[in-house]
């Protein structure tokens, strides 16, 4: 009589799971028994990924599944949304309403034509480590420094074409590491702020060198498009171990 082959120990499930590298082997280990569901659906839900092209059914109908299931919400750290195209209102109005469920949300990445950040995550309960936040539609803001200050946490800041109105204040975003924007936002976020990594996208950052927005004593990795290069780097960045240039030459890129 041929024997049952052992059954794993739970977190075993999870390790495999873990190692899983697309979303169809992961529906597939759910699929197998309900025995280890629990813990492939943790490392399935933990990021939560949708990018263009998209589909208004599909991204619905998950984000309808988070808003009705809040377990499943808990468990989402990781959301991404890149569309850079208009979503209805309705999908947008979802989102809201997911945002407000996923409580352990730690790195949020939106990229979604024509929305302001505040207008979804005001309210929120989570405390963001990373953002990433784009628009393909040129437009200000004003609501992202309300949007910083209410996120402290964030040490990983990625943003798009927006303009800032004035200069974020010392106290804000206090544990920023990590930058990456169009220089001309480098006035902005930079001052006050011990940042090591900068990458900096679109004009030339002569900045770096006027008060009060450099030195910067703590700048250690600095990747730049520029053209040309017209600044000090050993006076802006004394520390600095990592550099990387992008330069346009006759519409060619050259590393």
């Amino acid at each position: 009589m041929n024997q049952l082959p052992p059954v794993l120990p739970t977190e075993v499930y999870g390790i495999i799971a873990e190692q899983a590298t697309d979303k169809a082997t992961l529906v597939s280990l759910l699929q197998l028994s309900t025995a280890h569901y629990a813990e492939v659906e943790r490392v399935l839900y933990k990021d939560v990924v949708m990018c263009r092209p998209y589909r208004s059914d599909v991204l619905g109908n998950l984000l309808q599944g988070l808003i009705t299931n809040p377990r499943r919400a808990l468990l989402v750290q990781k959301l991404r949304l890149d569309f850079a195209n208009y979503v209805p209102d309705k999908l947008v109005s979802k989102l809201a309403a997911v945002l407000r469920e996923v409580h352990n949300l730690i790195h949020l990445h939106l990229n979604i034509f024509g929305i302001t950040l505040l207008n979804l995550v005001e309210g929120c309960s989570f405390q963001l480590r990373r953002l990433e936040y784009s628009d393909q539609n040129p437009m200000t803001d004003f609501s992202l420094p309300q949007v910083f200050r209410a996120h402290p946490t964030i040490r990983y800041l990625r943003i798009g074409i927006y303009t800032i109105k004035d200069p974020l204040p010392p106290d804000t975003l206090p544990q920023l590491s990590t930058l990456d924007c169009p220089a001309y936002l480098g006035r902005t976020l930079m001052g006050g702020r011990k940042i090591t990594r900068v990458f900096w996208r679109h004009t030339s950052p002569e900045f770096l060198t006027t008060p009060p927005y450099g030195p910067h004593n703590s700048l250690l990795t600095l990747k730049i498009s520029v053209s040309p290069i017209g600044f000090d780097l050993p006076a802006a960045c004394p520390n600095l171990r990592f550099l990387e240039c992008y330069l346009m030459v006759r519409d060619v890129c050259i590393t």
